[in-house]
């Protein structure tokens, strides 16, 4: 899934948007400091995200993850946001 930018408002001859909500949350989740937990949570509590679709997201994300980089990498930024679903999502 690409990163998407949806409009949030135009004024004369600037338009302002916002940055994937989804990508966002993945960012914040990948540090999983309490603000950014927060943050995520209160996206959610919103319906700005919903968990499916962060879920979806997140397969996505990591199936991109530079095979390349250190395992434990990879199986620390799964472990980040099972967290979070755990947590926050059931």
């Amino acid at each position: 899934m690409a990163p998407v930018a949806e409009l949030a408002e135009r004024f004369k001859f600037l338009s302002v948007y916002h940055f994937d909500p989804y990508s966002i949350a993945l960012t914040k989740l990948t540090r999983l400091e309490t603000r950014d937990v927060v943050d995520v949570s209160n996206m959610v509590e919103a319906g700005v995200i919903n968990c499916d679709d962060l879920e979806r997201h997140f397969e996505s994300a990591f199936a991109r993850f530079p095979q390349a980089s250190n395992r434990s990498d990879r199986d620390d930024f799964r472990r980040k946001v099972d967290a979070f679903r755990r947590q926050h999502c059931e």
